[in-house]
């Protein structure tokens, strides 16, 4: 079995000290296991994973949210609570309602125009290639959340909302992050 990381002596990842961050709330990975899964018919990677996953001797569960703090978000916090954890109340579902571009003020929505701008790297507008008699005139909203034109970033992550192409894995959850432009 190949192995992909470093290794120093038995050590994987060359004794390296290793920090991994996540959400166990987030998305779990679409072609593969949860590094943290005890199925029983694991793929050598899948298995390899697993086991470095598990050579992790010292857990720390961060309890304190400090992205939204203050008493006027604390419905906004509880509101993504409810969304966590698929349980949103309809006043929660009515607050997140609120900061939707079409509801915001224009003033609000022109603060993110020159974003990408902001951002000093090559931004590339990717233009759909549509096919089909009258794609080109289907709304977003009726494609999947797929829109005629979207800025590119280098550098920047992206992630499929929906499945759009299951036998290549553009899937529901896929994430990948912008390299380069061809």
């Amino acid at each position: 079995m190949g192995e992909t990381w470093p290794r120093h002596g038995n050590q994987p990842l060359g004794s390296r000290s290793v920090m991994l961050i996540g959400d166990f709330f987030q998305l779990h990975p679409v072609a593969e296991r949860a590094l943290y899964t005890n199925a029983t018919s694991l793929t050598d990677v899948e298995l390899v994973g697993r086991n470095a996953y598990r050579a992790f001797n010292l857990t720390v569960e961060l309890s304190q949210v400090v992205r939204q703090q203050g008493d006027e978000q604390a419905l906004f916090r509880k509101a993504l609570d409810g969304l966590r954890y698929n349980n949103p109340t309809a006043q929660q579902w009515r607050l997140l309602s609120t900061r939707t571009q079409a509801v915001l003020a224009l003033d609000e929505v022109k603060q993110f125009d020159d974003a990408l701008q902001r951002l000093n790297q090559p931004c590339y507008q990717a233009v759909a290639n549509n096919t089909g008699p009258r794609a080109h005139e289907v709304d977003a909203a009726d494609a999947g959340n797929l829109h005629k034109k979207i800025p590119l970033v280098l550098g920047a992550r992206v992630m499929l909302t929906e499945n759009v192409w299951t036998d290549v894995g553009l899937v529901n959850g896929a994430i990948g992050t912008i390299r380069d432009f061809a």
